[in-house]
């Protein structure tokens, strides 16, 4: 498998599959078959919850990454699997940061608003946008970027996704 660190760029990795390697800048779409997939970016803040119960809860500051899906096809249902349990992020000195659950003051688990549960997914249709929310504890304040690593299978692909964020791209407004 080939790795490729590209600074403010996304990356799709091959893994010897004779499929080559494919670049885009930060932000735009990856086309896999009919379902687009975008890395709308990251940004240290603050993100929502939703109780068992049913109420809402706002955590602290950590890095929330958003991911939006289209689907082209007006025939078909396109799908988006879960990236829990599937993605990482890094750092450039050398850190690997967890994914956050959220929790109640209770210690019960809650929903986090806009994540893809873990091992579910979700339906894309033609005429919506589907999304995914994916917060990762907040980066180290030496750190001068991160690197999200997904599983491109999660959504009909093949390789890892390789995006690349500068501290000047995610750091707290």
């Amino acid at each position: 498998m080939r790795t490729l660190m590209v600074t403010g760029l996304l990356l799709l990795v091959g893994c010897g599959m004779g499929k080559p390697d494919i670049v885009a800048e930060s932000g735009k779409e990856m086309r896999f078959g009919d379902l687009g997939v975008t890395v709308t970016g990251a940004r240290v803040m603050s993100f929502r919850s939703i109780r068992p119960s049913g109420g809402e809860l706002v955590h602290g500051s950590e890095l929330c990454v958003g991911i939006t899906f289209k689907n082209y096809d007006t025939t078909r249902i396109a799908h988006a699997q879960s990236q829990i349990g599937h993605c990482s992020l890094t750092d450039d000195v050398g850190n690997k940061y967890s994914l956050v659950t959220a929790k109640t003051d209770a210690g019960f688990r809650a929903a986090i608003q806009g994540q893809i549960p873990q091992d579910m997914e979700i339906d894309v249709r033609s005429e919506m946008t589907g999304q995914d929310l994916l917060v990762f504890s907040k980066p180290v304040e030496g750190a001068s970027s991160v690197t999200l690593t997904l599983d491109a299978s999660r959504y009909g692909g093949q390789g890892l996704i390789k995006v690349t964020f500068p501290k000047s791209m995610y750091k707290p407004f």
